[in-house]
């Protein structure tokens, strides 16, 4: 039983690494994208809106489409990793009953559920992808004014 422990712990962490990593490359992703997008609103500002900016008008709605896509593929990525590891977590009560795993898991959340009822609904990468979407909106409604 202590080999099985030892490998499942060992999975355990692998799981939450590659849900960390999948985290940490949203970030990345947004850190660039919120370097870019400015820097393009910014250039449109100083140059005014006029049709030759429309490819920096449609280039700023791929970058919030691009961001969206990217965010909700890692969430989704993350999710798989932290849902295995939900399942090592699971058998690992199994194997080691005395420990009260479930148990303290559950206490923990409802707890985190009863101080934090309105924001433990909420979810993060719903935050990064309104961002995305707002940038995508930007470059929508700037691309429409050029035109229009």
């Amino acid at each position: 039983m202590a080999d099985d422990t030892a490998v499942l712990l060992k999975v355990y962490e692998e799981q939450w690494a590659q849900a960390r990593q999948h985290e940490n490359q949203r970030v990345a992703i947004t850190n660039i994208l919120l370097i870019i997008a400015p820097a393009i609103v910014g250039f449109i500002s100083q140059q005014g809106l006029r049709p030759q900016m429309l490819p920096l008008t449609i280039l700023l709605s791929v970058v919030g489409i691009f961001g969206i896509v990217a965010c909700a593929k890692l969430s989704e990525a993350a999710d798989f990793h932290l849902e295995r590891a939900r399942f090592l977590h699971k058998r690992l009560d199994e194997l080691h009953p005395d420990a009260h795993l479930a148990k303290l898991r559950e206490e923990a959340d409802s707890k985190h559920k009863a101080a934090f009822p309105r924001m433990e609904r909420l979810r993060v990468y719903q935050l990064w992808l309104v961002l995305h979407i707002a940038i995508a909106l930007v470059g929508v409604a700037l691309t429409l004014i050029v035109i229009f």
